[in-house]
């Protein structure tokens, strides 16, 4: 071959690009091939996992804990939803807590990967749930008792509605139930029978004598007489505000003149006198100063003060079994009082916890509890953080904590509801909603039938199977 035509084929290069394109080609198409299998993988996967979810939850609402019925009743929903009569195998594992699975296995048949020797691939899922409601449940009621729930019977509506749900949850095994109330306003009433209590610090009641009084008693009336008295103009009514609800107040209507009968006061001799007044404590208490306020534990100390002569709410309730106790409760909170949400919130969280100030919680397994809160509100943070006291007005610093506390309840896995009534400003809804868990455990009640149904959905909740893998 001479020279000429060696150089010839040298330069020749329209048979790389084919070779080229060729190699480029098929690697397109494999990636093309993966894709379209691994988006049928995921479809297919997604389906069955919808199917074992509906049969496991089917499975534990039997009630059944024979792993033959709760079988044939999570197999009956796969072949419910196994519309296309796919070769399925549903299998059944008992674990450990009370907790029960369903496995689902098929195959996918691949669409274009089978020219690589993979022609089936196995699809696999799993779905647990707690063995119905065997586990325990401390649930405690964080129960709004502010002056403005004395308005257009909010208040009533209130104790009806969590005295119901109350009812529904006695259906519950009674000794693996415990409920706690917290009334909260301004602040708590932890009760005084905690007086003595290594984590709360009051101060002695004590009696203060006030300055010498003397005043003249009246020992009877002379001169007696019909005096005319003249007549008083309409005065328009004012705005007054209690506990962020505005009402009208003051204004009359007048009145016309007219006489009345007048007599002149007989004295008696001096009587002078040194009054008392007894300072004492009804159970309420403060916060203790940052950053303890935002903390749920007792430590030596850190005591929480209590403050004489504040009034305020019914004494909170720990948890207990004791179901009649927890309705009367609910009866006696009141309308008394301005907002601040932290003091319910990290009462209700004290409640829930293992350790001191209460130890009812910890009586209960801590790998078998579930540990839940309903927060509920008819307004917004009227009240702020002033040192140890709630006497502050600056509301963006409460909201601010409340988010805070929230976040660090829902961090020591408990379980938060939470209900606005008959609130209209929207921020303080934001604020509510997004201290619940999550969005499905929100309720928006703008009337007493409303927040009936939020309290019932939530007791059914409670008792109701849920999903936890």
């Amino acid at each position: 071959m001479n020279l000429r035509i060696l150089k010839s084929f040298k330069k020749d290069t329209s048979g790389n690009f084919a070779a080229t394109f060729a190699v480029g080609l098929m690697m397109l198409m494999v990636g093309v091939g993966a894709a379209i299998d691994f988006t049928g993988m995921s479809s297919k996967e997604t389906s069955y996992q919808n199917m074992a979810d509906a049969a496991i939850l089917a499975a534990v609402r039997t009630g059944s804990s024979d792993h033959a019925v709760l079988l044939q009743a999570a197999q009956d929903v796969v072949d419910a939803h196994n519309t296309s009569g796919e070769t399925l195998t549903t299998t059944m594992t008992f674990e450990a807590d009370d907790r029960v699975r369903v496995y689902i296995k098929g195959t996918y048949d691949t669409v274009l990967m089978g020219l690589f020797g993979t022609q089936h691939a196995e699809v696999k899922v799993v779905s647990e749930s707690i063995l119905g409601v065997s586990g325990y449940i401390n649930l405690v009621l964080v129960l709004d008792g502010t002056a403005s729930m004395g308005y257009n019977s909010r208040l009533d509506n209130m104790k009806a509605a969590a005295t119901q749900m109350i009812t529904d949850l006695e259906d519950f095994e009674s000794n693996k139930l415990k409920i706690s109330v917290v009334p909260f306003s301004q602040y708590v009433n932890v009760g005084v029978s905690n007086r003595n209590k290594p984590w709360v610090d009051v101060p002695p009641d004590w009696i203060e004598t006030l300055p010498e009084q003397c005043y003249n008693p009246v020992i009877g009336t002379r001169n007696c007489r019909m005096e005319p008295y003249g007549s008083t103009p309409p005065s328009p009514p004012g705005i007054c505000t209690n506990d962020g609800v505005s009402y009208s107040c003051g204004g009359s209507s007048g009145s016309p003149g007219g006489s009345s009968r007048v007599c002149d006061n007989i004295y008696g001799p001096e009587i002078c006198t040194n009054p008392t007044v007894l300072h004492t404590w009804y159970g309420i208490v403060g916060s203790r100063n940052s950053p303890w306020n935002e903390r749920v534990n007792y430590v030596a100390g850190k005591k929480v003060p209590g403050f004489l002569d504040v009034t305020g709410n019914a004494e909170m309730l720990p948890l207990t079994s004791d179901l009649g106790a927890v309705k009367a409760k609910v009866a006696s909170v009141s309308a008394v009082g301005e907002t601040y949400m932290p003091s319910g919130l990290m009462w209700g969280w004290r409640a829930l916890n293992r350790s001191t100030p209460f130890s009812e919680a910890s009586a209960t397994p801590a790998d078998k509890v579930r540990n839940i809160m309903v927060f509920m509100t008819d307004g917004y943070n009227t009240k702020s953080l002033d040192g140890n006291t709630h006497n502050g007005t600056d509301r963006n610093d409460a909201d601010d904590l409340t988010e805070e506390m929230c976040d660090k309840i829902k961090d020591d896995d408990i379980e938060i509801y939470s209900i606005t009534y008959e609130v209209m400003d929207a921020d303080a809804q934001t604020l509510v909603r997004g201290c619940a868990t999550d969005n499905t455990r929100y309720y928006e009640a703008a009337n007493g039938s409303e927040l009936a149904k939020a309290f019932g959905d939530i007791g059914r909740s409670i008792l109701s199977p849920r999903l936890t893998h």
